[in-house]
């Protein structure tokens, strides 16, 4: 038993130091000649892998995976074959020296350097070969027909919502996981998109401090209803559905409503509560700057006219010198505003002046002719342009 173990141990370290161990030098030399041609067998399992590649389209690190698995597997084979029948010989001990004489003896070292080499020849090959062949595969690219481009192509919009996808007041602990159940009675509203009913819109409410309601959606009337157990609700915000906001409201902000605020909600049997009423309009779109690092001196805001406003009021916010975080300052007094009626202003007229190396976003409201809001821009928090 003992013995067996050692020539069992030993192949498993060497391959063949068993077959040594038990003087069985046919056995050795076969196991020898079996380990050179698996690793000969290499080169035409790499022909077959770029053939491989070629005809399926696979890619070339995929194809080299399977490859590396099989031949890997088959080495496992014979590693354990050469232990095993080691450590049965071990269990009768003999002799090959009579059989296979002197010349199988040295055959058998003479394998073993052979081997040694080709592991080192084959360590080396795998890396001239995997260079070879990513060159092969980035040349099969480039001759591929291509179509040159002469000019830069337009910048498309993405179509998406382009207001806050969510609100809440101060008081809503947004780290909550509180559901609120279906119940008998029920919360109703509208959502409506350029006076116009607004179906497929799925959202949510925000209630009572730490509750959310069950999602529901705008039906073709842009009517919502949803079912909650009776009592009173403190309204506090809502959450949008990215992907139906997206869909039905792409281009479009939410109108500032003065209704959209925190109130009580009573719902009773018999009586629906009213809920939230949505609504939907094209934002105030700005022209310039926008993305740019400019001089403060001659710098002009632009922006498109909006139907029927009668003029317009900006806003610029300082961001300091870092591109993100929540830090900003408003750089005009909010009621002292100018009045702009046209779609441009220049920074001068503004009177506000601009910190080099500073971040700024800015923000137009149009008005109509009554002096109320009617629009304003999508997202005035976004950083606009920095200052050389």
């Amino acid at each position: 038993m003992k013995r067996a173990l050692i020539a069992f141990i030993l192949s498993a370290l060497t391959f063949f130091g068993g077959h040594y161990y038990n003087r069985r030098w046919a056995r050795s030399t076969f196991f020898s000649v079996l380990v050179i041609l698996w690793f000969l067998l290499s080169g035409p399992l790499a022909f077959w892998l770029f053939m491989l590649s070629d005809l399926t389209n696979l890619d070339f690190q995929v194809s080299a995976s399977i490859l590396t698995r099989v031949w890997s597997a088959g080495l496992a084979v014979i590693w354990l074959a050469s232990a095993i029948i080691a450590a049965i010989d071990a269990r009768n001990p003999q002799s090959d020296v009579v059989i296979g004489g002197v010349f199988s003896k040295w055959f058998s070292i003479l394998s073993m350097c052979v081997i040694g080499t080709l592991l080192v020849g084959l360590t080396h090959a795998s890396w001239l070969l995997r260079g070879k062949a990513m060159r092969w595969l980035t040349e099969r690219e480039i001759s591929e027909p291509i179509e040159i481009v002469t000019k830069a192509p337009p910048i498309t919009e993405r179509k998406r919502y382009l207001g806050s996808g969510s609100y809440s007041f101060e008081e809503f602990d947004h780290n909550s996981k509180k559901v609120l159940a279906k119940g008998p009675g029920t919360i109703q509203g509208k959502v409506v998109v350029n006076d116009k009913a607004c179906s497929g819109l799925r959202f949510r409410l925000f209630l009572s401090g730490d509750l959310r309601t069950q999602w529901t959606e705008s039906d073709e009337n842009g009517l919502y209803e949803i079912p909650v157990p009776f009592g009173k609700y403190r309204y506090q915000g809502f959450e949008l559905d990215t992907e139906s906001a997206n869909k039905v409201l792409a281009g479009k902000i939410k109108k500032a409503d003065y209704f959209d605020r925190e109130r009580i909600i009573t719902v009773a049997e018999g009586m629906p509560a009213s809920g939230q009423d949505f609504y939907f309009i094209d934002p105030v779109l700005r022209i310039r700057p926008l993305g740019d690092t400019l001089p403060s001196d001659g710098l002009v805001f632009e922006w498109e006219p909006y139907p029927e406003a009668a003029f317009y009021r900006i806003q610029i916010y300082d961001r300091g010198v870092r591109s993100w975080g929540f830090e900003w300052k408003s750089l005009l007094e909010w009621h002292d505003r100018p009045k702009v009626e046209n779609t441009q202003v220049s920074m001068s007229e503004l009177g506000a002046t601009l910190e080099s190396g500073h971040y700024y976003s800015w923000r137009v409201e149009a008005f109509d002719r009554a002096g109320d809001s009617i629009s304003r821009t999508e997202n005035a928090f976004e950083i606009g342009f920095k200052v050389k």
